[in-house]
């Protein structure tokens, strides 16, 4: 009997073994990748919101994250200008514009219970009432990604972005 080789019934055996064990990591894989996408996704959205309130911030200008109504993009804005009734005189002036229409992000939709997300001159959310009836304060914003959701929240009072 020569001892060099596999016979067929071990070769099947592995293959079996090796087919099973694909069939049960692969679901768990997909909703991992589906987790990570989202999370990306979220921690995307969080900084750019930390960049228009800190844009606010050092440009003394007001800055508004715009939700785009197919929750494909958003893009973030300043305003030099005010009138007493809030209406941005100078014109809003699109600063970034991030979509998720290809590359790391497609297939990621986003949302917010505040469209737009603004912010004051010193960063906090702009909540008076008085240019928008649902303020910026408390908004929430959600990344989704397939069956997996994340969920970016902006505190009342001041501003700050967490990821949940």
């Amino acid at each position: 009997m020569d001892d060099r080789g596999f016979t067929i019934i071990e070769l099947v055996l592995v293959i079996i073994v090796a087919a099973v064990i694909a069939a049960v990591a692969v679901p768990q894989f997909a909703r991992y990748w589906a987790g990570i996408k989202a999370s990306n996704a979220a921690m995307k959205i969080a900084s750019d919101i930390r960049y228009a309130q800190n844009r606010a911030t050092t440009t003394q200008q007001r800055s508004q994250v715009n939700f785009a109504g197919d929750g494909k993009s958003y893009t973030i804005n300043s305003c030099a200008t005010y009138t007493s009734a809030c209406a941005c005189t100078s014109g809003w002036t699109p600063v970034k514009t991030i979509s998720f229409t290809s590359g790391e992000f497609l297939y990621v939709t986003v949302s917010s219970t505040v469209n737009p997300l603004e912010f004051d001159s010193l960063g906090r959310p702009y909540s008076t009432g008085v240019c928008y009836p649902a303020a910026s304060a408390g908004a929430t914003i959600t990344a989704s990604y397939s069956d997996s959701t994340k969920t970016i929240m902006v505190t009342t009072q001041t501003g700050m972005v967490q990821v949940n």
